[in-house]
């Protein structure tokens, strides 16, 4: 039944990518700076996605109405309880590549995710 419903919220053609950081990692050299550069480099992972993706002929859209709960929920880094002891992840972004008419469908992944 999962399988169904992915399907149904994914196109056939293109990938989804999910980026996140890890504040703590920047913090502890820059201190109050440390989420804008994670967001610094944010940006230079969505550029060289999309350079690599341009190179092939696919085009990357950035898939603007996530929000950081949905890409969350969808990378995997809602689970707290599980990392207790681990550095925290902040979802940053969720890129889409592939054909930019056939976007998938965020609020059937995210219906697909939680009966998975």
């Amino acid at each position: 039944m999962a399988d169904e419903r992915w399907s149904e919220a994914f196109p056939q053609s293109g990938v989804l990518i999910g980026i996140s950081s890890i504040p703590w990692r920047e913090a502890w050299k820059y201190g109050m700076r440390a989420w804008r550069y994670c967001q610094h480099d944010c940006g230079h992972v969505i550029a060289a996605v999309s350079y690599a993706a341009a190179a092939l002929g696919w085009q990357t859209r950035l898939v603007e109405a996530a929000a950081d709960d949905a890409v969350a929920n969808l990378l995997g880094l809602n689970r707290g309880e599980d990392f207790l002891k681990a550095e925290a992840e902040a979802p940053d972004a969720l890129l889409w590549i592939g054909n930019p008419e056939l976007r998938p469908d965020l609020e059937r992944m995210l219906i697909a995710l939680d009966s998975v």
